[in-house]
């Protein structure tokens, strides 16, 4: 890790320019426009044990705990040794990812400051012992796939199309804006998530996989966003596509 950088304190949440970020290696357009804006990628191997729609996606893969911990799926070696060589302190999963449900999302959680979304059916062991010992609450929903299905925006708003979220949010004062589900592209299945097609690259920006203007909700998805200040960039101008989230890792330290 270069002098410059330092590890994202909060998961999701950068405070400043976003150096690193954890997503699949299936598109590389996408992979490419990232380092244009001076985004380093660790790309995410295909795992044998997921279905191939999902096999490179982050949020199945790996949890960001805090700074520089991270919790990733059992025998991932590739991933493993491209974590530790900038400096993470890694911890395997409790349980082997699987192909069938609730097996495969098991790291496939949410963390927004000090909540955690989450099927605890699910939930690694791994996890769910770190939440015990940091106090961090976790917020149970029906939907496992959690991560995949919450669009981080700050520190206190989400956008999903997942009813249970949607009303375990509001009913912790969590401002939630509700989508229409559909309309984001994950080949081999009917549609994919929105918090799979978006990261924070830095405080005030999100980057989305897609041109958001070419979903049916683009309006409201916009309006939500700008009214928190936060700045909207479009990686290409095709339709939004469910890589498995845009997971920010590194930033740049405060004073530089």
């Amino acid at each position: 890790m270069n002098l410059n950088e330092k590890f994202v304190d909060n998961p999701n949440l950068p405070k400043s320019k976003v150096k690193k970020v954890i997503i699949s290696e299936l598109r590389l357009d996408i992979c490419n426009t990232l380092k244009r804006l001076k985004i380093d990628t660790i790309n995410i191997k295909p795992c044998l044990n997921l279905y191939k729609p999902e096999s490179t996606h982050a949020d199945m893969q790996c949890h960001h705990l805090h700074k520089n911990e991270i919790v990733i799926s059992q025998d991932n070696t590739y991933l493993y040794k491209q974590l530790k060589n900038i400096g993470m302190n890694i911890q395997y999963s409790n349980k082997c990812l699987q192909k069938n449900y609730p097996d495969c999302s098991i790291l496939n959680a949410a963390r927004l400051n000090n909540y955690l979304f989450a099927n605890i059916k699910c939930l690694d062991k791994t996890i769910l012992e770190n939440c015990l010992k940091n106090n961090i609450e976790i917020i149970n929903v029906s939907q496992g796939y959690t991560k995949c299905s919450i669009a981080i925006i700050d520190s206190n708003s989400i956008i999903t199309s997942d009813n249970s979220i949607h009303k375990a949010a509001k009913d912790k004062n969590i401002d939630v804006l509700k989508i229409r589900p559909g309309y984001i592209e994950l080949p081999g299945y009917d549609y994919g998530f929105i918090g799979g097609t978006c990261g924070l690259i830095d405080k005030n920006k999100i980057a989305f996989t897609g041109n958001i203007v070419l979903h049916p909700d683009y309006k409201e998805i916009r309006s939500f966003i700008e009214s928190k200040s936060i700045e909207i960039i479009c990686l290409n101008n095709k339709n939004l596509f469910d890589v498995g989230g845009i997971l920010p890792i590194t930033e740049t330290k405060d004073n530089l």
